[in-house]
Formats: structure tokens, sequence, C-alpha cells
């Protein structure tokens, strides 16, 4: 039977034996404290090791994650090796209940998780569609919001490859329904991040105009950064539009007077030049 000293106890290869809550409390009640960190982190290791469900192992990074924010940043990278086939081996639910319970548990500790795996994560959630990146993000944002600004800050790489599909046509929707659920700080980082996709992806004054309407029902500082973040494109996609799509893009803005408004004070005497 295989023993292992920590201090004064010890643990047999029977309570590692897949007894996942037996070795969770062993691990509770030492509560790592007794120990140098070097010795700590053999012990984690071992402990990790002699895990097999991914539940399992979930539960003791949430048990580190509960200590404190410098010994998490330690021994995860202690057991890097060990996370990194966590994040392989991990269907995309568990992988969202790492990501949503280490934001919940230790705010910290998340930003050091996703920085620390970024690009074994990145490549995970690429294999994922926009929409449910998107929801990721808001389920962390609930957490709080702060911490969903940092994630999309973090990984618009992957938002920006996801959108370059059909996501991206309804990116004011998008931005729309986030501002709605009251985070308009994590709407306005989505949408900074995501214009330039849009912007490549239509090509069309008229969808541009649909898009700032949109926008519109959000409120209208929202409304003026993104006409003062679009000032430069959007007069470079109308140069280069067909005259009946200049003509769609002031047709679409008449129907809101403010939207109208907002564009004649920012983009000035050129709206004279669309109606030609």
């Amino acid at each position: 039977m295989i023993k292992i000293k920590i201090g004064n106890k010890t643990m047999s290869n029977k309570a590692y034996a897949e007894g996942s809550a037996l070795l969770l409390d062993v691990f509770h009640r030492i509560h790592l404290r007794d120990l140098p960190i070097h010795k700590l982190s053999i012990v984690l290791r071992r402990i990790m090791r002699r895990l097999i469900l991914i539940d399992s192992k979930l539960e003791l990074i949430f048990e580190i994650a509960s200590l404190d924010a410098g010994k998490f940043a330690i021994f995860i990278k202690q057991l890097r090796k060990e996370i990194l086939e966590i994040i392989l081996r991990s269907n995309y639910n568990k992988l969202k209940l790492l990501l949503i319970h280490l934001a919940y548990i230790c705010p910290k500790c998340f930003v050091y998780f996703i920085l620390e795996f970024k690009e074994p994560l990145s490549r995970r959630l690429l294999q994922k569609h926009f929409n449910d990146i998107i929801l990721l993000v808001i389920e962390i944002a609930r957490v709080r919001e702060a911490l969903g600004i940092i994630f999309v800050r973090e990984y618009l790489y992957v938002l920006r490859e996801l959108s370059r599909g059909e996501g991206i046509t309804h990116l004011g929707t998008v931005v729309w329904h986030i501002n709605r659920l009251g985070y308009k700080r994590l709407a306005w980082q989505i949408f900074d991040g995501l214009i330039g996709i849009f912007i490549e992806h239509t090509k069309d004054p008229a969808k541009v105009a649909w898009l700032l309407l949109t926008l519109n029902k959000i409120d209208a500082d929202f409304l003026k950064w993104a006409i003062n973040k679009l000032r430069s494109s959007l007069i470079n996609i109308i140069n280069e539009a067909p005259k009946e799509r200049r003509k769609a893009f002031i047709s679409i803005i008449r129907r809101d007077n403010s939207v109208f408004q907002q564009i004649s004070f920012i983009i000035g005497d050129y709206l004279s030049y669309l109606s030609v």
C-alpha cells in the first residue's frame, strides 16, 4: 500500500482511490497551511493525479481558489500539466463551470487563470459558436461585470474569429441585449472590439444604418459613441457604395429623427453629398 506522509498525517492510496469526497475533506482539514509551498505542491499534484473524475479535479481547483489568490497562482502554476489535461479533456459545459465558478469564488483567481491558460482555452473556445461565447461572457458578467470586460478584452481574438460568419450580422442586437441586462460597459467593450469585423463583413451603408437604429434603442450616449467610432469608416463605405445604397442609408436613418440628427451633427455637410 502506498502511503504519503504529510506532517504527522499519513494518507494511503485507499484514501486517494476516487473517494474524492474523502480526498477533498483531507485537503480541507490540512488546509495546506502548515507545510512549505514546495511540499504542498507535491501533495496537490499527487491528489490531482489520483482523482479520476473531471468533477473531482474541478472541486480540487475550487478548493485551492478558496484559500487566496496568491496561493492559487503558485499552486496552479505547479499543476500546469494537470490543468492543461483538464482543459483538453473537459467538455464545454465543464469548462463553463470552471470559469464561472472561479469568478464567483475568487475574482483574482479567475483573472490569473484565463491569462495563464489563454492559449489552450482559446483553442477550445474556438470550437464553439459565436453565440455560445457571448452567453459565456454574460454568465461571467452576472458574477461581476468587470470580469466579463476583462474576459472580452483578453479573448477578443476568439470573438473576432467566431464572429466572421453569421454572428457579426447580429452585432447590434447582441450589444442591445447585453445593455438591457444592465451591462452597458460590457456592451461597449464588445461593440468596440467587433465593429471593425462588422464593417469589413457588410460593406453596405444601409446595414450600418440599421445598426445605428438598433444602438439608438440603448441610449443617445451609446449612439454618439458609436457614430464617432464609425465616422471615418462610414464615410469610406458610403464613398464606395452604389448610389442606391447611399439613398437607402439616408432613407433608413430618417426613420428616427434622433439618429438623423446625431449623424448630421457628426458628419455635417457630408449628408448633402449622400442625397446627390
